[in-house]
């Protein structure tokens, strides 16, 4: 199927350095904050970038929890893929992608595990079933049967 021709117009907003801040961070919150007022159903997700041992880049979405001036967090199981990658290559990506305001943010640097103490503090903050199933799983890892989802 040739899709070549399918193009239109971007046309919402411009970029004009005299609208930015000058702290990319502060920039990025402002941005967020106009998604946030949006229709878009998940403003904070964002895909993740990472690359394994032998070089191969692999991508998935995951929500932002919150961010600062040292970093953007989202949180994973250990034992995941994303996890196994991080621990062996640091280099990541992430890549906000909010088409109904025509924008996107793309962020790249190095992934590193928070403090144990705020990885608790988020998991007693999520829903009891969640927490459960964040238990039993076993992110990433192929199951043997229908039976044992």
């Amino acid at each position: 199927m040739d899709i070549s021709n399918f193009r239109r117009e971007y046309l919402k907003s411009g970029l004009r350095r005299v609208d930015l801040e000058s702290n990319p961070v502060s920039q990025f919150g402002r941005w967020l904050e106009q998604a946030q007022k949006t229709t878009i159903a998940d403003p904070t997700a964002m895909i993740l970038a990472t690359v394994n041992q032998a070089g191969r880049p692999s991508q998935r979405t995951v929500l932002l929890k919150y961010f600062d001036d040292d970093g953007f967090v989202f949180f994973t199981n250990y034992g995941s893929r994303k996890a196994e990658e991080i621990a062996g290559n640091d280099s990541a990506s992430l890549l906000f992608v909010w088409l109904e305001l025509e924008r996107q943010v793309m962020i790249n640097g190095k992934a590193s595990k928070i403090s144990t103490a705020e990885s608790a503090r988020y998991f007693m903050s999520r829903p009891r079933d969640s927490q459960v199933a964040a238990w039993v799983s076993s992110q990433s890892h192929r199951l043997s049967s229908r039976q044992v989802l």
